[in-house]
Parts: structure tokens; sequence; C-alpha cells
């Protein structure tokens, strides 16, 4: 789903002309659209960074993903991460009969068969309890939390990009299952140069310097490649998928 605020069918920001304009971000979600931010455990949470999620269903999201016929791959992309919940914060179920449309698949027997959810598309916002105005911070499935820091992959990359030995890397998250983990950094080295205790060294007070000993990944470990997507993106989410469940995603 497009997430932007210019006009667009599958649009939930909108701009309105009887609010302010706010730089960097938007005056108000699209007319219909139950838009929130949610903790880690699924509460709805104002003026802190959170999940940005649309608690209810609308009309203009898509009901099924390419080569999907029994909903699978729409269900665990978008509506696993949060159950459904209504505004007493009590379980429930969309249905047809919610909306004109609801977040369904159409498997092989020609059924939508409805999905319990909240649509969560892995981006990070903020939400201004005094205008309500919404601020789109960046993917959230590349956060990574570490001694009570939460930080993002691209500013691993932002402070190890001067390093010349180094020729790509990727850094996720690693769970502890407790609400906190660690950060995985893989690297890779330039033709003629290696990953020694040397160049761990270096990476790491590179690190402190351009941010704070925090940051340091608390492993650190050289790989010959570096996976990308068809769009040129690196597939965090794939690379972090394997690290916690040791498994290859299908």
């Amino acid at each position: 789903m497009f997430v932007w605020r210019n006009r667009g069918h599958r649009c939930i920001f909108w701009i309105r002309l009887q609010f302010p304009g706010l730089q960097f971000g938007d005056p108000v979600s699209a007319l219909g659209v139950d838009l929130r931010t949610f903790d880690d455990e699924g509460n709805s949470i104002v003026g802190t960074p959170g999940e940005l999620v649309l608690a209810t269903p609308t009309p203009s999201l898509p009901i099924c993903v390419w080569n999907d016929e029994h909903g699978t791959k729409m269900h665990e992309t978008y509506l696993s991460k949060f159950p459904a919940k209504d505004s007493v914060n009590k379980p429930r179920k969309f249905a047809l009969s919610n909306l004109l449309t609801s977040w369904c698949c159409k498997p092989s027997n020609g059924l939508s068969q409805p999905s319990s959810g909240v649509w969560a598309q892995s981006d990070e916002a903020w939400i201004d309890p005094k205008t309500k105005g919404i601020i789109i911070i960046g993917r959230s499935d590349n956060t990574i939390k570490q001694h009570g820091e939460r930080f993002v992959s691209e500013e691993i990359y932002w402070a190890i990009h001067d390093i010349e030995e180094i020729a790509d890397s990727i850094c996720v998250a690693q769970s502890n299952g407790a609400g906190d983990g660690r950060a995985v950094l893989f690297v890779k080295m330039k033709n003629g140069h290696v990953f020694d205790q040397e160049m761990l060294t270096k990476i790491e007070e590179t690190i402190v310097r351009e941010l704070t000993i925090f940051y340091i990944p608390k492993v650190i470990l050289p790989v010959k490649d570096i996976p990308y997507n068809l769009n040129g993106k690196r597939m965090e989410s794939v690379v972090k998928k394997i690290i916690n469940t040791n498994t290859l995603p299908k």
C-alpha cells in the first residue's frame, strides 16, 4: 500500500486546507482511515514512536497479493503482527460484513476468507499529541533495540561508510525474546582485504566515534556477499528472519 499524502485510491494521508501545514509530516489521516501508532504489545500510543497501523479495514486496501491463493503470504506480511481489536481493546475478527470490503484472500475454491489482524506494513511513525499530525520516521523492520537503545540500521551504514576496506554491509536485529536483543552486522570486504581483529577494532572504534559505544553491534561477522532485492534494497527482513528463526524463508 502506498503511504503518501497526495491523491490516490490507496492513500491514508491527506492534505486538508483547514489544517496548517507541517514540516516533515502530514496534518491528518485520510477520511475514514483509523490510523494509529502501536507499541510492541499492540497498545495505541501518541507522542512516542511506534508501528504505523490501520486499526480497521478500509475499502481501498488490497484484498490479496499476487500468486497467493490461500492468503498465507498476505496474512504473514501485513496482518500477523497485531491481533484485531476494537475500541475497548477486545479481540475482533474482520469479516466482509464489517465494511464494503475487508482484508481477505481468494483461495482456489473462490470464496473470500476474512483475515484477523490489524494492517501493519512495517513503517515507524510518530503522532504529535497536540496537533495529531503524523510523521513517518522510517521502516520499523530495520529498528534495532540493544542496551535499551533504539536505532536503525541506516545509522550503522552511515557510521562505517568511509571505512575503505569495506565493500558493503547489512545490519539486522536479533531478538532475545524478552523485548530486547542485539545488533548483528555482516560486512563484505573489498578484494585484497581481510576481516581480522584489527579490522574488527577499526569498525568498533569508528562506530563509537560517529555514534556512541551503545551502537556497537554485539556480533560483527564477514560474509561473501550482501543480498539485495530487485529494487536494489538490502534484504534486511530476510536476513533478520534467518538469524531469528534459523530457517530459510520460502
